[in-house]
């Protein structure tokens, strides 16, 4: 996953909402560029245009943004996999149709179509 760099260097964003997700989208991008030794909070702050003194008590240390990010991805997958139940129930599937649906939208990849077993 690549985010696209959008951040100018010494722009500070607007509220802490704005410097969360300045520096959660920093830090996905070294993850995703396997820079995994290079998310000390002040480092990800400095490249995300967030201020020092504001990282440090969003994110006090490396453990804190990395569990940021552990609960945003696994928030993220089980919202997924909620909203394929939903659809899949609302077309009248059964249970282990339902389970299908949520295993995809909780997995990427290309799924092949299943084959009809009547």
């Amino acid at each position: 996953m690549t985010l696209p760099d959008t951040t100018l260097p010494g722009t500070a964003p607007s509220g802490t909402a704005g410097a969360v997700r300045l520096m959660k989208e920093e830090a996905v991008r070294r993850l995703a560029g396997r820079q995994a030794v290079d998310l000390d909070p002040r480092a990800v702050a400095r490249h995300a245009g967030v201020e020092r003194a504001t990282a440090d008590r969003l994110f006090p240390d490396r453990t804190a943004l990395l569990t940021a990010l552990v609960l945003d991805a696994y928030n993220s997958m089980g919202e997924s996999a909620e909203r394929a139940a939903a659809a899949a129930e609302g077309t009248g599937a059964d249970l282990l149709e339902r389970w299908v649906a949520v295993g995809r939208a909780s997995a990427p990849g290309p799924w092949p179509t299943p084959r009809s077993t009547s």
